[in-house]
């Protein structure tokens, strides 16, 4: 099977593989309902990331996806039945994954008939929609950026050298300053309220 799902620059190539070894994975388990006797299912694929983040979820982009494909392997455990995901190297000549790398490439070609499918829909509004809530962010007055709530979000990061840069510059009121804005405790009345002392 071969889908043409965007162009290079409005598909990201992680989820674009996360979507189509999902797909994989419910096909597997069409087939598997299928048939009486014991069978194994190997998926493979040459995207050592995809599949790393399948095996160890964190906190990466496609959760929806690597849950959904986690799950369907996890309740076939037992049965008999099971579903694998294996990698192999890309461009090492193996022959299915050099016909899909092929297959690839046509579909990425300009004449191409972008497929409509149900899974990366919901992923291209929330991109679309990350862009809007970017592009509205910069097109805000500066005086928003400088006064208020969006003051503490100036630097969110941990603690690390760069902090140790920015308050060596400082006086020590101005440290205690920027550190209360920082963290968000202060006697600001939003957080004495937010403690019920306001």
């Amino acid at each position: 099977v071969q889908r043409t799902i965007g162009t290079d620059d409005g598909v990201n190539v992680y989820i674009a593989e996360l979507g189509a070894i999902m797909e994989a994975v419910d096909w597997a388990n069409v087939i598997l309902n299928d048939v009486a006797e014991s069978r194994r299912v190997t998926i493979y694929s040459d995207n050592m990331s995809t599949l790393q983040a399948i095996a160890k979820p964190r906190h990466q982009s496609g959760q929806a996806f690597i849950r959904h494909i986690a799950r369907t392997i996890w309740n076939r455990e037992g049965s008999g039945k099971y579903i694998r995901l294996a990698w192999i190297p890309s461009h090492a000549g193996v022959p299915g994954n050099e016909a899909a790398d092929k297959l690839a490439a046509t579909t990425t070609s300009p004449e191409s008939q972008v497929a409509t499918l149900p899974w990366f829909q919901g992923k291209f509004r929330s991109v679309v929609a990350g862009r809007v809530n970017r592009a509205q962010q910069i097109a805000r007055p500066i005086s928003e950026w400088t006064t208020g709530r969006h003051l503490k979000m100036v630097d969110a990061a941990l603690p690390g050298k760069h902090v140790r840069l920015l308050y060596d510059t400082l006086s020590r009121a101005e440290s205690q300053v920027l550190s209360q804005l920082r963290t968000g405790h202060s006697k600001l009345r939003g957080f004495l309220a937010k403690i019920g002392v306001a």
